[in-house]
């Protein structure tokens, strides 16, 4: 309680009360404990933030390693498996080669080049003359028959050329300018090469006064097949194709000819490709030391700054180091070449974990180029296996298979087959296929159908079952679904697709030589998918079936995502030893970090979550109590401050009372 300390002509003083209080700064005093909370929490809002941060860029360094591990690790398309090709001679032919090819070195004489068709009309002055009108029936090769009309809307050259494009995409026609004293030509030209595309046109037009046209007044360009010599001297094999690409002759092979150069042999090798391997080896070891750099970065304590990094105190970020460190220093026990862990071929373990290349040894090594030393190297780092039963060959893991302790058992109850038709009557010593009566409609796998006509002519059974399998192979609509044509012991076609499994398919849908043959419309037969189960440790694992390809189904304990090829004709089995290189099991290890369904990366960044939430929470929390503690503040100096001022005027009235006080004071 305030108290008077004098009275005086002056007035009354109170002491404890003054005016001008800056209130705010008083508030912010008293509020400062609780602004110091909300601060403490907002630094360690931006410390989680931070460790979120180099989490996901982590996890980007963690996706790029697995990429080069992924490359490295591939069983089917491994880059230990690729190849190059070199020709000595890449003027005259240019190849390509794939994951199948396997190298080896081939002696080659390209005779001929494969040419399309090309045949031109009789020519004329005027480029607008006025033709007859009609019908033009046109065919290339095997293809089907075209029948065009010609009137009055289209009876000029460029009208002819333009009704034959748009009725025949087998064709192209041009109306072309030679300078001659009749220039303007109709030329015709058939889009595939080969002798198998010759065009056949028959002209009717002779309706109207117009000009006659021949059509096929001359042949500027024969029809030929590629002629391709392997090998030398007499026992060369000669090969015909109707184009100028062959990719059939060597498997994972491509052979385009650009020139023939008669009698002219060119050396075609395919090799290793050692300069892919070695790419493929550094860009890995590049990538693992920026994702150790960074990691070594981030786990520091800076001394002068007092800072510590984000990863600090984030157990499984070690896990990670050492789940990664320790695979880089695995041995391989199967290597026959001393090739069993990474210091034989000059990657070694440095200090602060990171890796060196020594690219000289590296390029030695792979200089060797011998089968065995390959083969080693990808065991090294990639998923391999061996089987006991040369039927069955293995094809890839996945990163979910896991190597047993002991080896796989595959036990194959039903193996694949073909689907294959059988004519139901037999041939005799000759038979003769005349028009029309020579045509044969095949489907094969459900998608390519093939309109065939056969050539007039008398055939032997063999010679028939070898001209169908060309027709079918060769056939314009026909990719890639070829047949074998054979004869059985009693002298009967039989058609049999070269692909094995349930969508291998040949059906008979029709055809006039259907007798002659001694097929029946509609008769067909389909193939089947292999069928089997792998044993591991033990335990019974169940797999399907695609064509030849033998699968563990997802789930598997052991094998899910490993696959065999079967090619053995009856049921069997065999043991089969699979080995994880160090790519493989880096490959599996990161998957542990990044997966997007169990991957502990994501616990992590979800962790972080639940603080930063969490964080928010208290922030916000602390926010509401600072803003009510400032309010009580507010009112508490507000209801000083109406105190303040009722004593002022309590002053006032004292003061104006004073006068009349002393006088009375004075007359005592």
């Amino acid at each position: 309680m305030a108290s008077i300390t004098g009275l005086n002509t002056n007035g009354i003083n109170f002491s404890g009360l003054a005016t001008g209080i800056n209130t705010d700064v008083l508030i912010e005093g008293l509020t400062r404990i609780n602004q110091q909370r909300i601060d403490r929490l907002k630094e360690r809002q931006a410390e989680v933030a931070a460790k979120q941060s180099a989490i996901a860029t982590l996890q980007g360094h963690l996706y790029d390693l697995q990429s080069k591990t992924a490359a490295l690790a591939r069983s089917i398309g491994s880059v230990f498996d690729a190849t190059i090709a070199r020709s000595t001679d890449p003027d005259a032919l240019s190849v390509a080669t794939n994951a199948a090819a396997q190298p080896g070195s081939y002696i080659l004489t390209v005779e001929s080049i494969a040419r399309a068709h090309m045949i031109a009309s009789s020519g004329f002055n005027d480029p607008n003359v006025q033709l007859k009108q009609g019908t033009i029936t046109l065919q290339v090769g095997n293809g089907p028959v075209t029948n065009i009309n010609i009137d009055a809307t289209n009876n000029t050259l460029q009208g002819i050329a333009k009704a034959i494009n748009a009725a025949n995409q087998d064709v192209q026609a041009t109306v072309i300018n030679d300078g001659s004293s009749e220039p303007y030509k109709l030329v015709i030209t058939a889009k595939k090469t080969g002798e198998s595309n010759t065009i056949q046109i028959t002209s009717n037009l002779s309706i109207g006064d117009g000009a006659e046209i021949v059509l096929h007044e001359r042949t500027l360009q024969q029809a030929s097949d590629a002629v391709l010599k392997l090998g030398s001297g007499n026992n060369a094999l000669i090969v015909r194709n109707p184009s100028n690409t062959l990719d059939r002759l060597i498997p994972g092979v491509t052979i385009n000819l650009l020139k023939a150069e008669p009698g002219k042999i060119i050396t075609l090798d395919i090799l290793r490709d050692t300069k892919k391997i070695q790419d493929n080896i550094k860009n890995f070891v590049d990538t693992y030391n920026k994702l150790v750099d960074y990691i070594n970065d981030q786990s520091r304590y800076n001394v002068e700054t007092q800072k510590a990094g984000a990863f600090l105190g984030i157990r499984e970020v070690q896990e990670l180091v050492n789940d990664i460190t320790s695979i880089i220093l695995t041995i391989n026990s199967t290597s026959s070449t001393g090739i069993n862990r990474l210091s034989n071929i000059g990657i070694t373990l440095t200090d602060y974990n990171k890796l060196n290349l020594d690219q000289d040894k590296l390029e030695q090594l792979l200089a060797r180029g011998d089968s065995q030393t390959l083969s080693d190297l990808k065991k090294l780092f990639g998923t391999t296996g061996q089987s006991s039963n040369p039927a069955i060959e293995f094809v890839q893991g996945s990163p979910k298979t896991r190597v047993p302790a002991s080896s796989y058992e595959v036990y194959v109850t039903s193996p694949a087959t073909r689907g294959a038709i059988t004519a139901t009557t037999a041939l005799g010593d000759t038979i003769i296929i005349q028009p029309p009566d020579n045509t044969l409609v095949v489907k094969l796998n459900n998608v390519a159908l093939l309109n065939i006509s056969i050539e007039p002519g008398t055939y032997t059974p063999e010679e028939l079952a070898r001209v169908l399998q060309m027709l079918i192979n060769n056939h314009s609509n026909n990719s890639g679904n070829y047949v074998a044509v054979t004869l059985d012991d009693s002298q009967r076609l039989q058609i049999t697709s070269q692909i094995y499994g349930s969508t291998s398919r040949v059906s008979i849908e029709g055809g006039s030589a259907l007798t002659q043959l001694g097929f029946m419309s509609g008769a067909s037969g389909q193939g089947s998918d292999v069928a089997g189960y792998f044993v591991a440790n033990g335990t019974t694992e169940t797999a399907t079936g695609v064509g030849q390809l033998l699968t563990g189904v997802y789930g598997n304990v052991h094998t899910e995502g490993l696959q065999v090829r079967v090619t053995s004709p009856n049921p069997t089995s065999g043991e089969l030893i699979v080995t994880s290189g160090i790519a493989s099991l880096l490959n599996l290890a990161l998957g542990k970090y990044i997966n997007p369904i169990y991957g502990k990366i994501d616990n992590i960044q979800n962790n972080f979550k639940t603080q930063v939430d969490n964080i928010n929470k208290e922030i916000d929390r602390q926010n509401i109590l600072l803003q009510e503690r400032k309010n009580e503040l507010l009112r508490q100096f507000t209801a000083m401050e109406s105190a303040v001022n009722n004593l002022r005027n309590l002053q006032g009235q004292l003061v104006a009372l004073m006068p009349a006080f002393l006088q009375n004071g004075n007359r005592k």
